[in-house]
């Protein structure tokens, strides 16, 4: 997912990646709260966002696409030398990598297959192969759990 209130950076970013458009799925957004909308329905691999936006700034986006979607890995593109927005985004936690507007493509193609990588990690320790979520439910809770049959058994 890729979310900037910019409507040219879009498009921008849409036809410099149009080469991976056989193996990405990509979801453009210009406003953040329509992102989180798509967020909730169906979360990402990675959101790609832009740390200056009118309704939400990209690491406000970040945190609450990460509350919503702990797997999801997210990337921010700054379109200043700000680097303390920088830093903050990246001590925060919640923000994957950053790039520098304009950024050259194969960089950004770069960080968001690594990402890609990061993501499916993630999704592994969270849920390994073969166990249901419900198995998993009950090995993340920190309480004991018993389970009973209708009869009490």
């Amino acid at each position: 997912m890729f979310v900037d209130d910019e409507p040219d950076v879009l498009a921008a970013l849409r036809r410099g990646l149009r080469t991976r458009r056989d193996s990405w799925r990509m979801d453009f957004q210009l406003s953040a709260h329509e992102a989180l909308e798509s967020v909730r329905s169906d979360p990402p691999a990675v959101a790609i966002l832009d740390i200056r936006m009118p309704e939400m700034s990209g690491l406000d986006l970040a945190r609450e696409i990460r509350a919503t979607s702990a797997e999801t890995q997210c990337l921010i593109l700054l379109g200043s030398t700000d680097f303390s927005l920088a830093v903050a985004s990246l001590n925060d936690g919640n923000v994957f990598r950053y790039y520098m507007k304009p950024c050259e493509f194969g960089d950004l193609t770069s960080g968001i297959e690594d990402a890609l990588r990061r993501h499916r990690a993630r999704s592994a320790e969270l849920a390994p192969p073969g166990i249901s979520p419900s198995q998993m439910a009950l090995e993340i809770i920190h309480y004991g759990v018993i389970v009973v049959d209708g009869k009490a058994q």
